[in-house]
């Protein structure tokens, strides 16, 4: 009898640990968002990006598309794409490393890419897809790309790391905006790269 007793019990100290990690998982820090927004260049975002919960990670882009919608005059196709991107995709799991989620964006990437590149134009697309935070508009260019495509003048076949060396674009899912993606031993990461953030950062916008 009271082993029978025990157990609504032992189901409500169980239903009550799962819903405690639950909301641990899901909780958002607010603080960690705005170290992020406030970052003062790129390398700082990456690094202050890299430590968000996936949870977070889909609440700042939740934000972001929020801000991207609200502050561009979309035609009612542009606005149901981006609404519909934002209701397939942006899910928490597609944050997490291996998920399911994540495996089935990337194989989906390229032709959403070419959707938003052809409803929004390459620019509007860059900014909904990779430009974060909403206000610090980055593409990947080095200083030396941005020179020699404006020169019209062919420098050498990969760009010098720039002074930071760090990688600043992704060769799995580039967005470079002249040439391609290529390694000149740049210091590589794990992630803030490419859409959403998803992809390593393994090496430099550059001239063919």
């Amino acid at each position: 009898m009271k082993q029978i007793m025990l157990l609504p019990l032992i189901a409500i100290c169980l239903f009550s640990s799962c819903t405690k990690s639950i909301t641990q998982t899901d909780v958002v820090d607010e603080t960690a968002l705005s170290a992020v927004m406030a970052s003062k260049d790129y390398n700082q975002l990456k690094v202050n990006y890299a430590l968000l919960k996936p949870s977070e990670k889909l609440e700042i882009w939740n934000r972001h598309i929020e801000y991207f919608i609200q502050s561009h005059d979309l035609s009612s196709e542009q606005l149901a794409f981006v609404h519909d991107f934002k209701k397939s995709w942006l899910v928490r799991n597609i944050f997490e490393e291996n998920s399911i989620a994540l495996k089935n964006f990337t194989l989906a990437l390229p032709q959403i890419k070419y959707k938003a590149q052809s409803l929004l134009g390459v620019p509007d697309a860059f900014s909904l897809l990779i430009d974060l935070p909403s206000d610090q508009g980055y593409y990947g260019y080095s200083a030396t790309t941005v020179q020699a495509k404006t020169n019209g003048v062919r420098t050498n076949d990969v760009t010098p790391p720039p002074p930071d060396n760090d990688c600043h674009c992704s060769r799995s899912d580039s967005y470079c905006n002249a040439g391609s993606c290529r390694d000149n031993g740049c210091k590589s990461s794990s992630a803030g790269c490419g859409t959403l953030f998803l992809f390593s950062c393994n090496g430099v916008c550059s001239l063919l």
